[in-house]
């Protein structure tokens, strides 16, 4: 098997940096366009996360994440 030339490599590379901008620059204009839904004058909340170890004899643990928007006046 004949090795690759250092000039095909590079090309290669700057292919993939090239490409890798594009990507991102269109990833992000994307998230850019994005709407925010749901936004309202009160930020106030709960937020609880309960990590559990796994029990004896299982190999996965549980995450448990809840969120609850504080109602004002209570």
């Amino acid at each position: 098997m004949e090795d690759v030339s250092k000039t095909t490599l590079a090309i290669l590379l700057v292919l993939t940096i090239i490409l890798s901008l594009i990507g991102t620059w269109t990833t992000i204009s994307t998230l850019n366009k994005v709407g925010y839904r749901g936004e309202t004058k009160n930020n106030n909340g709960v937020v609880s996360l309960t990590i559990a170890k796994p029990n004896e004899g299982f190999k996965e643990a549980m995450v448990s994440l809840s969120i609850v928007k504080e109602e004002k006046g209570g």
